[in-house]
């Protein structure tokens, strides 16, 4: 336990120290403002019906790229694709995927045109989970998106708050395997130079997974904003993240209090580096 401790105490000083040196920002003449957001099948603390709750949000901050988790199409009522195109984003990519006890999904709407996208599984066969990935043409320049949404299975599994920090920060979960199919992705060459992850990752900052994912890609939360909970139920932890490469730069990020899930959004302002290349 000493060492889980010391451990931990490192992780939480190299990571002032980097916010520190990483300071500055570069360059940028495009910006991107994107959301990500479990939006719990579309309910909310007022009942069922949240997607106009969620409209608002869309209409007030006004995201070009949205990536959401936990989607459902409503039976009888109102689809994604004319969610998505009542509320001004014309490009949008639904996967619907099965977790135990209800059909969800992960979905990317943007304002973009998307020129390609893909679907590819994370972690093992008895948990389905995926990831989908688009290319945008965002002012002539190629941006890929990653939206993903890793599993909390195991997690219900364990007994006591150590033990779960255990399996969390020192232990092989699936959370472990989901981000290094995340970063095998990332290795196969289909993601172009600028790229965003995004999604509900339900694991907690310098986690494993966490730290599995950061050794490839840069946070754009700050250390204040991960002590905020994005989760905010049985728990108040932060689980949601935005990543990037390093051709993207963080301007803003906020978390964004609502009633219309048990999550709180995450809204980032992020800009184009410019390469010697553009």
């Amino acid at each position: 336990m000493k060492k889980f401790f010391l451990l931990l105490l490192f992780l939480l000083v190299a990571w002032f120290a980097w916010n520190l040196i990483h300071r500055s920002t570069p360059p940028s003449d495009t910006q991107i403002r994107e959301m990500s957001f479990n939006v719990n099948t579309f309910r909310s603390e007022a009942g069922n019906g949240s997607r106009y709750l969620v409209a608002s949000l869309l209409q007030m901050h006004q995201p070009q790229v949205v990536c959401l988790q936990e989607v459902v199409l409503q039976s009888g009522g109102l689809g994604l694709e004319e969610f998505a195109q009542t509320n001004g984003y014309p490009y949008n990519r639904l996967h619907e995927e099965y977790i135990p006890g209800k059909r969800v999904g992960i979905a990317i709407l943007s304002r973009f045109p998307v020129l390609r996208d893909t679907v590819f599984r994370i972690g093992l066969e008895r948990e389905e989970r995926y990831a989908q990935a688009v290319v945008l043409d965002v002012e002539g320049r190629e941006v890929t998106v990653l939206n993903t949404h890793f599993s909390n299975r195991d997690f219900w599994a364990v007994e006591g708050v150590l033990q779960a920090l255990q399996q969390e920060y020192l232990s092989e979960n699936l959370r472990t395997l989901q981000a290094r199919s995340v970063i095998n992705f990332l290795d196969c060459g289909w993601a172009t130079d600028r790229l965003l992850l995004a999604g509900d990752l339900n694991t907690l900052p310098f986690s494993r997974a966490w730290r599995s994912l950061r050794s490839r890609l840069r946070g754009t939360a700050g250390w204040r904003d991960l002590l905020q909970p994005t989760y905010k139920v049985e728990y108040q932890v932060h689980i949601d993240y935005i990543f990037t490469s390093n051709s993207l730069t963080k301007l803003e990020y906020r978390i964004l209090p609502t009633g219309a899930s048990d999550h709180n959004p995450l809204l980032v302002t992020l800009g184009l580096v410019i390469q010697p290349d553009d």
